[in-house]
């Protein structure tokens, strides 16, 4: 844990750098902006959402490799826009009888949570305020089962940082994690590898979450990276079930990059039968100019191209759902740096007639 502080305490410098980018990048955007409490879409009929940002990772005194006591967290927290945050202390649960009285407010909503802190894994479980701890656990055999444990109480598991051991994502990426964590603090290479990753999980059928965690121990005014969750209302039990259903995208900041994606009333994250000329339709608000936008499916890059600013106007695009396409997701990358703006989780196609 110690070597993981100071490789992030190492790269901080390149971390500040890469933001300030991002922040001379993003106020280039077109003046037509989306509303946080109205994403919109043209073509659903429901639009009930509302976007909250928060932060599915982070430490407190609670843990042994950081000082800060949880009020620093959650007033600095709700500094950097937040509107939620899950406090993942490493192997304790002393915070969460805490939490629910205590720190959560009408600024900040405050999810439960814990990082399951492993010899070969790191996991995160959300929505628990008390269950059965198991440490020292080393196979896929007694992993699993607790995993299984875990659901039956509710919970739901996110599989962190992946790639940030060579070994390590070998193991990780074969837990049946429901979420995982592609961008962990200052995107690196690693983030890079795990999106990939994920990508080709995606392929093969599987439906995992995308998420994003600051991991911070230390500077909690820190507002990079950003889980966005369609919401219904500001409360922990609704953003919790979205985050379940993947109603959710990740941004390099706060006010970055929105993105909405839509398959009639479904959403990012659901799942809608193949239906032929049924349509996606996608709108990304707060675009840099030159930013690159990238729409994958189960084959792979489908549709590349590069934003014009000087239109000012929102980016909209519809296409036809392809019967042979098993998910469509959204990237936004910078043009500036290498490193993304904003990423999608999936719309799940199910089709009866496609190929294994």
């Amino acid at each position: 844990m110690f070597k993981y502080r100071m490789f992030k305490k190492s790269i901080l410098f390149v971390a500040l750098l890469l933001i300030i980018t991002l922040i001379v990048g993003c106020t280039q955007i077109q003046s037509v902006k989306t509303q946080p409490d109205s994403p919109g879409s043209q073509n659903s009929k429901d639009n009930k959402w509302f976007v909250l940002r928060g932060d599915l990772h982070c430490h407190s005194s609670f843990s042994v490799d950081s000082n800060a006591p949880i009020e620093t967290v959650v007033s600095d927290s709700v500094k950097a826009g937040y509107d939620f945050i899950s406090l993942t202390e490493h192997n304790t649960q002393e915070h969460l009888k805490y939490l629910k009285e205590e720190y959560s407010n009408d600024d900040l909503i405050i999810i439960p949570g814990y990082e399951w802190t492993l010899k070969r894994v790191h996991m995160n479980m959300f929505g628990l305020y008390e269950f059965e701890e198991k440490l020292g656990l080393d196979t896929f055999e007694e992993i699993n089962s607790y995993i299984d444990y875990i659901h039956e109480l509710g919970s739901i598991v996110q599989i962190n940082h992946p790639n940030w051991k060579a070994l390590y994502a070998q193991f990780a990426l074969s837990i049946p994690g429901d979420l995982m964590e592609v961008w962990n603090g200052p995107f690196g290479t690693d983030d890079k590898k795990t999106l990939k990753d994920w990508q080709n999980l995606l392929t093969e059928g599987k439906k995992i979450i995308a998420t994003a965690g600051r991991d911070e121990h230390e500077n909690y005014l820190n507002n990079s990276p950003v889980n966005n969750v369609y919401a219904e209302e500001k409360t922990a039990e609704n953003i919790f079930e979205n985050i379940k259903k993947g109603h959710l995208y990740i941004t390099a900041m706060k006010d970055c990059s929105d993105i909405w994606l839509s398959c009639g009333d479904a959403i990012m994250g659901d799942t809608v039968e193949y239906a032929k000329g049924s349509q996606i339709y996608l709108k990304i608000e707060k675009l840099p100019h030159n930013a690159k936008i990238k729409i994958y499916s189960n084959k792979g890059i489908e549709f590349e191209e590069i934003y014009d600013a000087s239109k000012n106007t929102a980016y909209e695009k519809e296409f036809l759902v392809e019967e042979d396409k098993s998910f469509y997701r959204v990237e936004v990358w910078s043009a500036a740096v290498s490193i993304p703006l904003g990423i999608s989780n999936p719309i799940y196609i199910e089709n009866e007639n496609q190929n294994e």
